[in-house]
């Protein structure tokens, strides 16, 4: 604060965002949307949310709401006390990556450069780290780096059942090297779930998660989390190029020429057709827009080589509207960090050269010459376990074939979903639902047939829906209003 001027700042990344509301005599100001319940009625904003509902992710920096500012991604808002104004600037934060070259660099060549900044970014003198420890590629990075450094002050934790494929091969990398492990997180029975609790985090992550999503979160052991940081390997899918590769493949001439429209449709992923027909139009017809935002902030595709732009594409879309709210929801409960989500480090990681990324040749060849006995232990991948050296393509095929199989064979009474059958039934044979004007006709159809028949192509339009359901509750929840 200077003088009757006050600044806020957001980090560059986004990882965590600024809320606030402005009226005539007040403006609230919180990292926390769900305050702002207490000043105004949040209105959901269709145009915004269409990105949500109907791609990958969120395309754009805007807030869910219509009455709300939402500062991040390296936003800066500047309020006069003295009156109330404010001024909204950004300070948008792009990497320097290189042109796409046909250079050929060997991971040995940058291997020491990415493991020396590793390893800082892994010293805490006087606070002992845990490190969620997991079957997959990017804990297994931060686990050799740890190993070969012989740093003293650092234990593990492993979540999941016992029969959890990503639990029983981090159980064996454990037992097999003496690895300290402690129970920093407890199962919970699904059966005694509490509905505000689900509203909550259904609200909390902005509707990024089926319902369900819910049900795996786990209780945490207080006894042994405080004093303790918890790190994990959260975005390091980026080292490998695992993000948007169905917007490479199905949208690559629209990205070479920069058409919003066709990569709109690249980045397409249907949660179901629930809303009214006017809805619908407006959250279809607000994706090129949002991707449009994004063209015109990154550098030409042309520029910095196709693949090179979706990996940006993904930072620049993903962190602040996947990570952040799930980052915002978990803070107060722990304290915790990612290192591969770090600017320091994203900064080196987008200048890797394309032919170290692919098939993730650096992360593997990290790994081999920090502690070469971690590539005797198979990757999980999914629920799926694959060899150490498997191509990155090969998995991705493997994956989605058994994915598949899966599904085919899974039964829905098996589903936590089930626990919510007469919260769904009552939710959509009541008032609120048929006033509220804003679903289609075959919503209350799709509900009463899923939980009468067990229909699985219903499954994840209703999974969907009760996330949005929920957090409309919420939002919407009676709280006593401050003026």
């Amino acid at each position: 604060m200077e003088g009757s001027t006050v600044s806020l700042f957001t980090d560059k990344i986004g990882l965590r965002d600024i809320y606030f509301f402005s009226a005539t005599d007040i403006i609230v100001i919180s990292s926390h949307l769900d305050t702002l319940r207490y000043f105004t009625e949040l209105k959901i904003d269709f145009k915004v949310f269409g990105t949500s509902w109907m791609c990958v992710n969120k395309i754009s920096h805007k807030s869910l709401y219509k009455n709300v500012t939402r500062l991040v991604r390296g936003m800066k808002a500047t309020i006069n006390s003295s009156d109330l104004s404010f001024k909204i600037d950004s300070d948008e934060w792009l990497p320097e990556i290189p042109c796409d070259s046909e250079d050929f660099h060997t991971p040995r060549s940058v291997y020491s450069d990415f493991n020396e900044h590793l390893l800082s970014l892994l010293s805490f003198k006087d606070t002992q780290m845990v490190l969620g420890l997991s079957g997959g590629m990017d804990s297994r990075i931060l686990l050799s780096v740890l190993l070969k450094s012989q740093f003293p002050n650092w234990t593990t934790h492993t979540t999941g059942s016992e029969s959890d494929p990503d639990r029983i091969v981090a159980t064996q990398i454990k037992k097999n090297f003496n690895i300290p492990s402690i129970t920093a997180f407890e199962e919970t029975d699904i059966r005694s779930f509490n509905i505000d609790k689900l509203q909550e985090f259904c609200f909390t992550t902005c509707i990024n998660h089926p319902v369900t999503s819910f049900f795996s979160l786990m209780n945490i052991n207080d006894s042994e989390a405080d004093g303790r940081i918890f790190i994990d390997g959260g975005f390091g899918e980026i080292w490998r190029r695992e993000f948007f590769n169905a917007l490479l493949w199905n949208s690559y001439k629209g990205i070479k020429n920069a058409d919003p429209k066709k990569i709109a449709n690249g980045i397409r992923f249907e949660r179901g057709k629930i809303f009214n027909n006017d809805i619908h139009t407006e959250m279809a017809n607000g994706i090129p827009e949002q991707v449009e935002e994004i063209i015109n902030l990154l550098p030409p595709a042309n520029k910095i080589g196709i693949e090179n732009w979706v990996d940006l594409f993904a930072v620049k879309t993903r962190i602040p509207n996947y990570y952040s709210p799930e980052q915002t929801r978990i803070d107060p409960l722990i304290d915790n960090y990612m290192p591969f989500l770090q600017l320091s480090l994203l900064n080196k990681m987008l200048s890797i050269p394309l032919n170290l990324k692919k098939n993730g040749q650096l992360v593997r060849e990290i790994i081999r010459l920090n502690y070469s006995p971690l590539t005797k232990f198979p990757l999980i991948k999914g629920d799926t376990k694959l060899p150490f050296g498997f191509s990155t393509f090969n998995a991705r095929l493997i994956t989605k074939i058994k994915k598949k199989i899966l599904k085919s064979k899974k039964k829905n009474i098996e589903s936590p979903l089930f626990l919510l059958k007469e919260y769904a039934l009552d939710t959509v044979n009541s008032t609120v639902f048929y006033q509220s004007g804003i679903y289609n006709n075959n919503l209350q159809n799709y509900v009463t047939e899923f939980f009468k028949t067990e229909r699985e192509e219903y499954r994840f339009i209703i999974e969907n829906w009760l996330s949005f359901s929920l957090s409309e509750s919420y939002s919407k929840k009676q709280t006593p209003k401050i003026s």
